[in-house]
């Protein structure tokens, strides 16, 4: 399973056989942005992966992503058994981010709001737990 990320939207999750080229790759990831982002396929400037040290464009060739996932291990998560840790990461660039970085403008970036939101709440909750647990700590004392 890969991850397909982009700056304009949630991630995309795309399921490809072992035997897909890398050019159907493309092909589907572009209709996939098409269909999912506010980008168009003339809007995707590369397609990549990267790793802790590297980034590299996934080629536009007919060889299989079997062959290329057993090239790049590097790129790539082992497979452990857990769905979860077996999701490979690939991103598109974009000409909108990418114009916008060139002119160092603020470049837009996809936030998903419902984490955010989420993260707000439970920021409340733990003041509001701490609050009450200080009012409770002073009747006491007084």
């Amino acid at each position: 399973m890969f991850e397909v990320n982009t700056t304009s939207s949630k991630p995309v999750y795309l399921y490809f056989n072992e035997n897909t080229t890398l050019s159907e790759v493309h092909e589907q990831i572009s209709i996939d942005i098409e269909c999912n982002t506010m980008l168009m396929r003339s809007d995707i400037l590369d397609i990549f992966v990267q790793n802790q040290n590297d980034i590299m464009s996934v080629p536009d060739t007919d060889e299989t992503l079997k062959e290329y996932l057993e090239k790049y291990p590097e790129y790539f998560t082992e497979w452990s058994g857990s769905l979860h840790k077996n999701i490979h990461k690939i991103y598109v660039m974009d000409k909108k981010y990418m114009n916008c970085i060139k002119e160092n403008k603020p470049a837009p970036i996809y936030i998903n709001n419902h984490n955010a939101q989420l993260k707000k709440e439970k920021e409340k909750n733990n003041e509001n737990i701490f609050i009450g647990l200080l009012k409770t700590t002073i009747g006491a004392i007084y």
